[in-house]
């Protein structure tokens, strides 16, 4: 069965960063209030990019972005092999909630710099 418009995502293996952790909703729908609602709208790419900013790093450009709450405990979230920060685009809202959140693309992936010559980054 499709989602419908306007249904809300519930992530079992994340409910202990919802607010109101405990409180049962039905299998697949939150209906809590006070419970982060997963809308079944995501960030694209071009918004996370544009959320995001760039250090150098030995003459390279990484893309980095931040978010979240300023004074909570910082998570940091390292993408794996071989993908990209947007990686977490699907957990940033209710993350954010919570933490203070660091990304970023290692360097060969993502919107960071492609080094031609292998040395620059292994």
């Amino acid at each position: 069965m499709a989602p419908q418009s306007g249904a809300v995502l519930f992530i079992p293996e994340y409910a202990a960063l919802l607010p109101g952790y405990g409180l049962r909703p039905a299998p697949g729908v939150m209906r809590r209030r006070n419970a982060i609602e997963f809308a079944l709208m995501s960030t694209s790419l071009a918004d996370w990019r544009h959320a995001g900013a760039y250090f150098e790093h030995r003459g390279h450009r990484i893309f980095w972005r931040e978010g979240g709450v300023a004074d909570a405990p910082v998570l940091l979230l390292v993408h794996g092999f071989p993908t990209a920060s947007w990686d977490w685009e699907a957990l940033w809202p209710g993350l954010a909630m919570r933490y203070r959140l660091l990304t970023l693309d290692l360097i060969g992936f993502g919107f960071s710099d492609k080094p031609v010559d292998l040395d620059d980054f292994s």
